[in-house]
Formats: C-alpha cells, sequence, structure tokens
C-alpha cells in the first residue's frame, strides 16, 4: 500500500476521532473505508457539482412558539423538538403550603399538564425533566415518583431529577417538569376551520384544591385517543386565562368569528388546570356523545359554533 498524508480541518478530525472510539477502528481505516465510499458513488453518478466545496454542514436551528409549546426546529434534518413546561408554588407536601397534598399526587398533576400540552399537537413525549426549589430527599423522591408513574402510561422513556435546593431550608414547595418530544416537521398539517364547526368543552374547568378534592382530571390516553379522531380538528387546553381567553386567543390568529350558545352553563372565564379543561373544534357533523363515550364521566358542553 502507498502512504499518503493529507490536511484535514480541526473539525473534521475530531468527528473523525470520534468515530475511531465508537466502531474501534483507527484513524487510517476510517479513512480507507471513507475514500472508498466515496469513490464508489463517484462511479454511481455522471456529474458532481461544487466538488471543491463540499464540507461539513452544520444543521441550522430556528425556534418558534405556538401557545405552551416551544419548537426547536433543526432544519436540515427535518425535525422538530417540542418542549412544554408546567409548575407549582405553595402545593404539597411542606408546612406551609396553601394547598396540602402528597409530593407524589402534585407530581401526577404536574406531569399531565406538561404531557396533554404536547400530545393535542401530535407530539410523543419522550423525556421528563423535574427541577426544585426544595431539597431532593425526600420532597424531590416524592414528586419524581408522581412524574415517573403518570409518565410511563404514555410511554415517556427517559426522566431527569435535575436542580434542587440543598443549602437553604425551605418551608413551601416549589417544582417545575419539562417534558420534550420530536416531531417530523414535513408532517405539520394547518387546521382548517369551516362555517357551522362545533365548539365543544370536555370537562368541567378546575383549579387548585378543586382538581385535587374531586379527582378532575383527564386520562392521557382518552386525550390521545380524542386527539386522534378523524373530525376532532383541534384541541385547546384550557388554561389560566379561562375557555373564553384561549379560545378567543386560538381563533384571533385564524382571523375566524364564533358564538356562544344561549344558557351555556359553565363560566367561560375560570382559570383552569389544563388536566381537567379542553376545548374541542370539531366538525359539524360529529355528535357530542362520540366524546362522551370516551371521556366517560367527564361532561360534554356544547359552547357554541364557528361563524366563518
Amino acid at each position: 500500500m502507498k502512504q499518503t498524508n493529507f490536511r484535514l480541518p480541526e473539525e473534521m478530525d475530531s468527528k473523525i476521532s470520534e468515530l475511531t472510539d465508537k466502531f474501534g477502528l483507527n484513524k487510517s481505516e476510517i479513512f480507507r473505508q471513507s475514500i472508498t465510499i466515496y469513490l464508489n458513488l463517484l462511479g454511481e453518478v455522471d456529474k458532481l457539482t461544487n466538488i471543491h466545496e463540499l464540507e461539513i454542514q452544520k444543521p441550522t436551528i430556528s425556534n418558534v412558539r405556538s401557545r405552551d409549546v416551544y419548537y426547536l426546529n433543526i432544519d436540515k434534518l427535518g425535525l422538530s423538538i417540542a418542549i412544554s413546561s408546567s409548575s407549582s408554588g405553595g402545593i404539597g407536601p411542606k408546612k406551609h403550603d396553601r394547598i396540602d397534598v402528597r409530593g407524589d399526587v402534585l407530581g401526577s398533576y404536574i406531569m399531565r399538564t406538561a404531557l396533554i400540552k404536547l400530545l393535542v399537537n401530535d407530539v410523543k413525549p419522550n423525556v421528563a425533566i423535574l427541577n426544585l426549589s426544595n431539597e431532593k430527599d425526600p420532597t424531590g423522591k416524592e414528586v419524581f415518583e408522581g412524574i415517573k408513574k403518570i409518565g410511563k402510561i404514555i410511554g415517556v422513556e427517559n426522566y431527569i431529577l435535575g436542580h434542587s435546593e440543598e443549602r437553604v431550608e425551605t418551608n413551601q414547595t416549589g417544582v417545575s417538569v419539562f417534558t420534550i418530544g420530536l416531531k417530523d416537521s414535513s408532517q405539520t398539517t394547518k387546521v382548517e376551520l369551516e362555517k357551522g364547526d362545533k365548539l365543544l368543552c370536555l370537562g368541567k374547568p378546575r383549579s387548585g384544591e378543586e382538581i385535587i378534592k374531586k379527582n378532575s382530571y383527564f386520562g392521557l390516553k382518552n386525550v390521545e385517543k380524542i386527539n386522534k379522531m378523524d373530525n376532532v380538528k383541534k384541541l385547546i387546553p384550557v388554561g389560566n386565562s379561562g375557555i373564553r381567553k384561549n379560545l378567543e386567543n386560538y381563533l384571533e390568529k385564524k382571523k375566524t368569528n364564533y358564538e356562544i350558545n344561549k344558557g351555556v352553563n359553565i363560566d367561560l372565564d375560570k382559570p383552569a388546570g389544563p388536566s381537567t379543561s379542553i376545548i374541542a373544534i370539531t366538525d359539524k357533523k360529529i355528535a357530542a356523545n362520540e366524546l362522551q363515550k370516551i371521556t366517560r364521566d367527564k361532561q360534554v358542553i356544547k359552547l357554541g359554533k364557528i361563524l366563518n
């Protein structure tokens, strides 16, 4: 064999070193196989342009926010990293918490909230990260158990117990959770609304102590089922702004008007935990009892309809 010497950019040399560690090959073998593949490629094509400009292309990353979900779009790969979050303060097992509840119960509720935000946007969650304003043991571990219990229902595989406060003794609970999933950028579909589309509310808005006392939340599997129904166009979790504001914020971007049915027996402005109440925009042909079969004990309320 003939020996050949050549220079490489530091970045490329670093990547080759990574390959040697990964596959247990020396650099000479990496070079030989790479050149062999390249020469075979040249034999398969009639013409290559800009041959002298070939280089490792860095993917460009852009970010966009869609309501409660942030997307990091990796353009070269056609993938988006979707990130949602939820937080809580003054609720938990600490002596000065305003609402007294076990740590695992708290973890289960904030995890549901973060997961639902991804599920209604067709994102499969894969990672959950818990950060604490309290000590890791026992508070953090208790909350973490609740997070893992709920995450397993929907197939979350990776759990990270992140920052905790170990130097200062705390007397109120403060936690936040981030959930992360991947989405194929090419599969993003535009929601087309039509005159007469129905506005439904799945479940009554509840928050804080109400949620815990009434055990009022949506099963994650049920959210997935409803979101996959062909005649369900959009699911909007109700947050602190209430039904009316959340609906208006969504429809305003689409320059769409709506009307609320007379005599609707629900507080349209009441804040809600996103895991307790969800707005559904559906095809006008759908019957409310189709959703009721899935939500079971959660009331399906006919809110109104799309006007244009």
